[in-house]
């Protein structure tokens, strides 16, 4: 097998489903007509997106920007407080539970632990969860730090994506994503 035939191959990107080239713009009334088909007691599957990282990998084709602006995450923090009420108004009253929650980016991690943990206590106000709910984050092993550790586990997530790549120094060298094994 010529596996050098797949480094040239257009592919849909893994991250997302949907693939990128079946979104297509939503209008309100359309986004007002899905969330009206919602029935009593159908499960919700919520996610977050945090576009930020600390330093941009090169091989990343994911909606993020690079920022260590504390003032730029909390702007943002505060728009997905926002937003989750706004989904909540939305919704017909008797949906069921939250069984997932998702956050993605970039890099959820750089909210900081406070506004991790600040953010999941609003959403847990604003909407029921399952008992045993699936709750998980993408995390960028580089930066993550004991005090989001500790705040995701006491908000309850129970699923991880650590962006390890790769292992192979000369691999990380080349992609511009040093992380240590250690």
């Amino acid at each position: 097998m010529d596996l050098a035939a797949y480094a040239t191959a257009n592919l849909p990107r893994y991250t997302s489903y949907p693939t990128a080239p079946h979104f297509v713009p939503l209008a309100a009334d359309d986004h007002a007509r899905a969330l009206g088909r919602i029935g009593a007691g159908d499960a919700l599957s919520l996610y977050m997106h945090v576009p930020f990282c600390h330093a941009l990998c090169w091989y990343c084709g994911c909606h993020t920007t690079v920022t260590r602006s504390d003032e730029r995450i909390e702007r943002y923090a505060l728009a997905l407080l926002a937003e989750a009420k706004l989904l909540h108004a939305a919704l017909p009253a008797a949906h069921g539970p939250v069984t997932q929650l998702a956050l993605g980016g970039g890099t959820p991690s750089a909210l900081g632990a406070q506004r991790l943990a600040g953010v999941v206590r609003h959403l847990k106000r604003l909407f029921p969860f399952a008992p045993g709910a699936e709750l998980s984050v993408e995390l960028d092993p580089r930066t993550l730090t004991q005090d989001v550790v500790d705040a995701l586990a006491e908000a309850g997530f129970n699923r991880a994506s650590l962006g390890l790549q790769d292992a192979n120094p000369e691999v990380q060298e080349k992609m511009g994503r040093i992380q240590p094994v250690e």
